[in-house]
């Protein structure tokens, strides 16, 4: 060892990355470095900082970088002297806080656990990404997760998603930093589409919001107190007779179910009924535990009955697994907008739409093909926008308050009108006839001190060309057909379940005086519904299984339970990172006494 190292000592290669010359550049490098990050890190926020510096393979060169230089200056001293204890002790402190660290990053766990009240959960969202090919039929799913990046990625960057889906898929563009925008466009030829979507903007003192109503997706919108309604009239209306028709298919066999995210209103797949089984994995982690649909479905005793009147309420019943908790929901065809889970406070994140096939039961009456839809449920504040479905752009516009028209003008695309109430500004966009929905993925800018945009991943099929693809935002997925069999593509952040559930038996906040400003909040949990309870503030977090649970922030909504946000972190190089510390405590410790008058009048001066 000693021949080896006296040999390394003559390598001008070794003595330079040994030096002190490259010691002192190297940490003033990383300490402009950290400076600059915290700056990053306060005009943004932590997650930012993380990307375009802590989590970049230049920064994490330059830490291996030091650590070879600390170990190669060690060496370099080897056979130690009593001189060299102090220089040896600090040098291997600072190298087992390095290693603490690597282990800590690449083996470490760092993510946010959401629980609502008077619930339990397990389920850990991650700080990683992951692109998923799902089988339905095989219940089988390849999983390619990887580190988000700060950077925009074509498709020669993706080979190491694209490596693992063995073709069926491939992804062709990352955007770091995407905004979502759902609309539709007119298609090239009417007949593949024969509705129509209408995009307007609403102004007042307190907002300013664009939306779309779809003559089929979306005929209605609730928006505060004003309903907002899209009603088809004829031109040259002659009266006519709806005869019965016959009772719709049996809802067993036909139908589909449109699931949306609650947030971002982006449609994430629509599912044939005849595929939603017991097991079905949904958007958002979540789990499809039992469904049953209904032809008319009637509330008996607060639990749904099947009626005496086929087709006429077409609904379906799930059950939503997330983790070990169950939420029941039930969504109605003709009323695409309740949601029994967000009307009991338990919002599962997306929303569900059923869309029950075939034609339901009419009554034999004359009917004038003009008169106005949704005519009988004009309570409150009701906007209608009556649209001729041979004719033009122009768009008769409706005001109507408790059963009463209070107003209204005709207006085409750039023309506006105002509210008698809230002096709300309405503005007609565009009419799109023959409409598809089209979702357009932007690169977006980022925003100080504010959440970071989602990412998104533009991804094609097999046999497909790549401007036939999709773009996918986090938490999206859809359904795909690729090479004759059903698939789910998904992306969002990779999730890690728990080896036990944090029930939420109680949140507190308690805020300055006169202000809505916390001055402190806390949970009180159970771990897998058993005792004893637990306290976890700001101060004070819960430590179990390895894990260390944090409260790092809540949600309160009115109306909805409050929901507390933790940190989840596990650090398998805490002991490590906390020993190196020791020893480069130790390691000044016995550097500055060798240094002292006293060791000298007593040892001798160190030769």
């Amino acid at each position: 060892m000693t021949k080896l190292v006296a040999k390394l000592n003559k390598s001008r290669y070794f003595r330079f990355f040994a030096s002190v010359q490259l010691a002192v550049p190297l940490m003033l490098v990383l300490l402009c470095v950290v400076a600059a990050a915290t700056i990053v890190e306060s005009r943004y926020n932590s997650e930012f900082a993380r990307l375009v510096v802590y989590d970049t393979w230049w920064f994490e060169g330059l830490l291996i970088l030091l650590g070879l230089n600390i170990f190669l200056a060690a060496v370099s001293r080897y056979p130690f002297k009593q001189r060299h204890l102090g220089f040896v002790t600090v040098h291997l402190g600072l190298i087992t806080v390095l290693i603490g660290g690597a282990i800590t990053k690449h083996g470490g766990v760092d993510g946010q656990l959401r629980v609502v009240e008077k619930s339990r959960d397990n389920v850990v969202v991650l700080d990683r990404l992951s692109l998923d090919l799902i089988d339905v039929q095989a219940d089988m799913a390849i999983r390619a997760p990887f580190a988000r990046r700060a950077a925009r990625l074509t498709a020669s960057d993706l080979d190491f998603l694209n490596e693992r889906f063995n073709s069926k898929i491939i992804a062709r563009e990352f955007l770091p930093f995407a905004a979502v925008r759902e609309g539709y466009e007119s298609s090239v030829d009417g007949a593949i589409s024969p509705n129509f979507a209408l995009g307007f903007v609403l102004e007042s003192q307190f907002f300013n919001v664009s939306e779309w109503l779809h003559s089929s997706d979306r005929p209605e919108l609730q928006m505060g107190t004003a309903t907002l309604r899209l009603v088809t009239t004829k031109q040259s209306p002659p009266p006519a007779v709806i005869k019965k028709l016959a009772p719709a298919p049996s809802p067993h066999k036909k139908g589909t179910l449109l699931v949306v995210d609650e947030s971002t209103k982006a449609e994430l797949a629509q599912i044939p009924i005849e595929r939603l089984i017991p097991g079905f994995k949904l958007p958002k982690g979540l789990i499809l535990a039992s469904v049953k649909l209904y032809s008319h479905a009637v509330v008996v005793q607060n639990r749904l009955a099947e009626g005496d009147q086929p087709g006429s309420n077409p609904a379906i019943e799930l059950q939503i697994q997330s983790g070990e908790k169950l939420t029941r929901e039930v969504s109605y065809a003709k009323f695409p907008g309740f949601s029994l889970a967000a009307s009991k406070g338990t919002p599962l994140g997306i929303k569900f739409e059923y869309r029950a096939s075939g034609a339901t039961a009419e009554t034999t009456e004359p009917k004038d093909q003009n008169k106005d839809q949704n005519s009988n449920s004009r309570t409150g504040n009701v906007i209608e926008f009556h649209v001729s479905e041979k004719t033009g752009e122009v768009v008769e516009t409706k005001l109507f308050k408790n059963d009463q028209q209070v107003g209204g003008s005709t207006l085409r695309p750039g023309e506006s009108l105002t509210t008698p109430w809230m002096g709300m500004k309405i503005t007609i966009n565009s009419l799109k006839r023959g409409a598809v929905r089209k979702t357009e993925v932007l690169p977006s800018a980022l925003k100080p001190r504010s959440e970071l945009p989602p990412s998104a991943v533009f991804v094609s099929t097999a046999g497909s060309t790549p401007d036939q693809g999709f773009w996918l935002a986090e938490g999206q997925f859809r359904q795909v057909t690729i090479l004759g069999r059903e698939y789910q593509v998904y992306f969002g952040r990779e999730t890690l379940h728990l080896p036990f559930a944090l029930e939420l038996l109680e949140f507190k906040k308690v805020d300055y005086l006169g202000t809505e400003t916390p001055m402190s909040y806390e949970s009180r949990v159970r771990i897998d519904g058993r005792e004893p309870e637990h306290v976890v503030s700001m101060n004070e977090p819960l430590k179990h299984a390895g894990f260390t649970l944090y409260q790092s922030s809540y949600e309160m909504r009115p109306g909805a339970p409050s929901m507390s946000v933790f940190s989840v972190n596990r650090d398998p190089g805490r002991v490590i990172k906390y020993t190196g510390s020791l020893i480069l405590s130790l390691g000044i410790i016995i550097f500055t006494l060798m240094r002292s008058r006293l060791y000298k009048t007593y040892f001798g001066k160190p030769s």
